[in-house]
């Protein structure tokens, strides 16, 4: 059977740009929804460290929660940069670099960065006393060794309770996961059909001649 290659080629090129196109839009609405749920987060975490530390609240007095409030401001301010550094870089999105392969542990990796955005909130409850600042807690707010044991000396800010993602944030990221899937489909058959193409030309011209 004949195959018009340049027909499947273009059938390819359209898959690929609509999956690209969508992936596009599911990044950008992503990166609204999740600086939109850390703002709140960190708002919310730090009302219930404050209202469940009773005694240490009341020891703060109000001068110092004036200046708890204050700091978490600033950090709710920064929360568009403190996104982009960790979930918006191009090595995060496949639509970004296209490459013939999915990027390996999308959605665990996608998770770490999601807890190092929380976790710049520890400095400022650590600050008041809210968290501990001792490596030997269980609760300590920082990053492990790939053996989950200890905290390397370099360890980052990081959450290690469980994180609940906003329902849209979950539904968001999982089609992006499945149209990463179908973006590298469509991306190593284009490469197959093009380079295909390529020989059985070179092939025609060989027997022209």
């Amino acid at each position: 059977m004949n195959i018009n290659y340049q027909e499947e080629i273009r059938k390819n090129e359209k898959h690929l740009r609509d999956t690209i196109s969508r992936m596009k839009e599911i990044h950008i609405d992503f990166i609204a929804e999740t600086t939109s749920f850390i703002r709140q987060w960190y708002m919310r975490v730090t009302e219930q460290k404050v209202k469940t530390e009773t005694e240490l609240t009341k020891k703060l007095g109000v001068q110092k929660l004036s200046q708890l409030k204050n700091d978490l401001n600033l950090l709710q301010q920064k929360t568009p940069d403190i996104i982009r550094e960790f979930a918006g870089t191009e090595e995060m999105w496949w639509h970004r670099k296209q490459p013939e392969a999915i990027i390996p542990n999308f959605l665990e990796n996608m998770e770490i960065a999601l807890r190092l955005i929380a976790g710049k909130l520890a400095p400022v409850l650590e600050k008041f006393g809210y968290i501990t600042t001792n490596p030997q807690e269980p609760s300590f707010w920082r990053e492990w060794d790939k053996f989950g044991i200890n905290h390397p000396p370099n360890a980052r800010p990081y959450y290690p309770h469980h994180l609940d993602w906003s329902e849209k944030m979950q539904e968001m990221i999982r089609e992006y996961d499945e149209l990463m899937k179908d973006g590298v489909e469509y991306a190593v058959e284009l490469k197959r059909l093009k380079e295909t193409q390529s020989r059985m030309e070179a092939e025609d011209l060989w027997n022209k001649a």
